[in-house]
């Protein structure tokens, strides 16, 4: 792996653990979120430290410059946290619906009691 390539992933690997560990800090984002995206950081940091496999599962797989291997990886990683995200999202959603139903609920049942 190129020396640009690893001093870059390493930066990204700071940069995202720092901006991260900042958000999360000031409640921006829960844990469960921040997990996610540490999740996302730990990946940055494994490229960086076995490259050579991924090195070679590259060459297999038909990619000649490595970093457009390792930006294919990073691409599909995003994609699986946008779907994550979705589904959390959609989630939320459904709470949000069902305790809107319960105040119409309980609104109603105050009122024919007054």
């Amino acid at each position: 792996m190129q020396q640009s390539l690893i001093i870059s992933l390493i930066t990204i690997f700071i940069f995202l653990l720092v901006v991260i560990t900042y958000i999360l800090k000031k409640g921006r984002i829960s844990e469960k979120h921040a997990l996610l995206w540490y999740g996302m950081d730990l990946i940055v940091l494994l490229v960086v430290l076995f490259h050579e496999p991924l090195t070679a599962l590259a060459k297999q797989l038909g990619f000649y410059p490595l970093s457009v291997f390792i930006l294919s990886i990073f691409i599909g990683i995003l994609f699986l946290l946008v779907i994550a995200l979705t589904v959390m999202v959609a989630g939320q959603k459904k709470k949000t619906t069902m305790l809107i139903q319960e105040i119409s609920i309980l609104k109603s049942n105050v009122e024919t009691k007054e």
